[in-house]
């Protein structure tokens, strides 16, 4: 299949994942149409960690240095416990490698979306149904327009339309809601900090190139309902020790999120896969979002394009490639550094030593996350194309 790159290709989804296979794809030498629903880029979300492993897949479309100047090299990051004691702290041993990259999700989606023609990309366009047949997938839009396809690729999120059809995958609350804002004197340039507290709200405190981005995640169930947003950020400021009250926004200026996980048994079909989100929601506090995004883009594009292969062969051998990636907060276990929320519900102390555990692998040149993550030669591959 390497030598046919007129297959058609749509991606439904404009967030990371969709703009990440379009493009990794694109860069391969295919021609795909990515669709999303609202505009694209989508101009949510907030700032996003970016682990070295994601990066270096990164790298094979967008250079190093471009996704380094497009957001924020931490170079430090802290741990703290409720009353401000720091039980963890870890600086990069290298200067020239920084822990992990902070980046506006919006320009993220940039950097990706600026390497798509923009005729092969259609915001504001929803997909009604997929309907999947020997030769390829029949796309209804909901102008009632249908178009064929050789190749159906899910990137629309955890509430994923493609997902659907193959009946798995259902939402399941992680009974937290996430709160994120804008902070202009937080920071400590290219630091990053968070804070676990005994009732199990988290603080997150990550660099920006003008100030500093907040996330607060809270159980749910300590949150009043009918509570605007600035109200619960206002109350739970005052509790914590790394970030101001003076830094307690509007609610127009508030990103609000109910956190899921998602974990589809299905990851492909004959010629449906899925990607992102769509695939394998992981709570944001793992950090693992954008990671999987491209981690599946780049095994997706590789996959399609390997030689001698059929579409159907490449699909399930993406699939089997990306159904073994595990949940950490599941697959590994361990002492938190800190007692936190064991009375919440979920398991916020499993995400803590992950966290722990990841930042510890990125700030110390072991460059890669604690998980099979894409290999060397298709990393290769991609950067010989």
């Amino acid at each position: 299949m390497s030598t046919d790159r007129e297959i058609q290709i749509l991606v439904v989804g404009g967030g990371i994942a969709g703009l990440a296979v379009g493009t990794f794809l694109r860069s391969a030498g295919f021609d795909p149409v990515v669709v999303n629903r609202t505009a694209i880029p989508d101009r949510r979300g907030g700032v996003v960690e970016l682990w070295p492993d994601a990066v270096e897949a990164l790298s094979s479309i967008v250079a190093t240095d471009t996704v380094r100047q497009s957001g924020t090299p931490v170079r430090s990051w802290s741990l703290v416990d409720d009353s401000g004691t720091v039980k963890q702290s870890l600086a990069a041993e290298n200067s020239a490698h920084p822990g992990f990259i902070a980046i506006k999700y919006r320009r993220l989606c940039d950097l990706l979306a600026n390497r798509l023609p923009n005729h092969k990309v259609r915001a504001k366009t929803t997909v009604r149904s997929v309907e999947e047949r020997a030769d390829g997938a029949l796309v209804e839009f909901q102008n009632g327009v249908d178009e064929q396809f050789d190749v159906v690729i899910g990137a629309d999120g955890a509430r994923s339309t493609i997902r659907g059809e193959f009946g798995s995958g259902e939402q399941v609350s992680r009974m937290t809601t996430s709160y994120g804002f804008c902070a202009n004197d937080t920071c400590t340039p290219n630091s990053a900090a968070e804070q676990w507290t005994s009732n199990g709200s988290v603080y997150r405190v990550l660099p920006t190139q003008n100030g500093a981005w907040i996330w607060l995640t809270l159980p749910t169930s300590i949150i009043p309902e009918d509570c605007s947003g600035q109200s619960v950020v206002a109350k739970r400021i005052e509790e914590t020790e790394i970030v101001s009250n003076d830094d307690c926004p509007s609610d127009d200026d508030i990103v609000v999120r109910s956190d899921h996980r998602v974990g589809s048994s299905v990851l492909a079909s004959d010629r449906i896969a899925l990607v992102g989100a769509a695939a394998h929601t992981r709570h944001p506090l793992t950090g693992l979002g954008p990671c999987l995004a491209l981690e599946d883009a780049a095994v997706l594009t590789a996959e399609l394009t390997e030689q001698n292969t059929t579409i159907e062969a490449g699909l399930a051998e993406y699939a089997s490639r990306r159904q073994s990636r595990p949940d950490p907060p599941t697959e590994m276990r361990g002492d938190s550094p800190l007692k936190v929320g064991n009375a919440t519900g979920w398991v916020l102390g499993n995400v803590a030593t992950i966290r722990g555990t990841r930042f510890e692998a990125c700030f110390t040149d072991r460059r890669t996350t604690p998980a099979p993550e894409i290999d060397d030669s298709t990393l290769d591959d991609l950067n010989a194309r």
